[in-house]
């Protein structure tokens, strides 16, 4: 899903970054939220930026999500549209 894909930024201190950009200006440079979400997000100055890059997540290496995870995907929606309703529980 774009706009979602963690990312690796490389800083021109050698620092390596890794996770999700929840800001991103050219005059407050990005803000990195850590993926995984074990530490608080971390604001970069562009001036420290040196390279952005889209990291593939372990679920959707090349060539895995064309084939796999569509026909599990179909699966799944076919599996749930067989089960049975209670309206009761829903509310309907």
């Amino acid at each position: 899903m774009q706009g979602f894909e963690p990312r690796t930024i490389s800083t021109t201190s050698g620092r390596v970054h890794q996770g999700l950009i929840r800001g991103d200006s050219a005059l407050k440079g990005i803000t990195l939220i850590s993926w995984p979400a074990n530490q608080s997000p971390v604001r970069i100055p562009p001036d420290e930026i040196e390279e952005v890059a889209t990291r593939q997540s372990l679920g959707h290496a090349a060539g895995l999500r064309s084939a796999t995870f569509e026909q599990e995907l179909a699966d799944l929606l076919a599996f749930l549209d067989k089960l049975p309703v209670d309206r009761n529980q829903m509310g309907i």
